[in-house]
């Protein structure tokens, strides 16, 4: 995802105990933001009866620093994953050279 010149977002989906049930394409964009859909994003989780979901982004740009939307829109998709009895469990932000952890942050409660 380093390299690619338009913003893609995945998921990675879970069971209860952490075991790998799916990787899904959920979100492009263009080179400066994402098309978010919660009903594309919660729908493949629920689907797959997931319990817990780390999300991961790249940015074009190089940065891995997380913008204001990207923070405001991690805040939107945890309140909605919890009350569906979901754990997002971390949103990750791929740059050029680095990733940036939401969680490792504290960005994430």
């Amino acid at each position: 995802m380093r390299c690619l010149r338009t913003e893609r977002m995945v998921a990675i989906f879970a069971d209860s105990r952490g075991r790998l049930l799916s990787r899904e394409l959920v979100a492009e964009g263009g080179v400066g933001q994402l098309r978010l859909s919660l009903r594309r994003i919660f729908s493949q989780a629920l689907k797959r009866d997931a319990h817990r979901m780390i999300l991961a982004h790249n940015h074009p740009s190089g940065s891995s620093r997380p913008s204001d939307a990207d923070v405001a829109n991690t805040l939107r998709l945890q309140a909605f994953a919890q009350s569906l009895g979901i754990s997002l469990d971390d949103h990750l932000i791929i740059g050029r050279d680095d990733i940036s952890s939401m969680r490792g942050l504290g960005l994430l409660s």
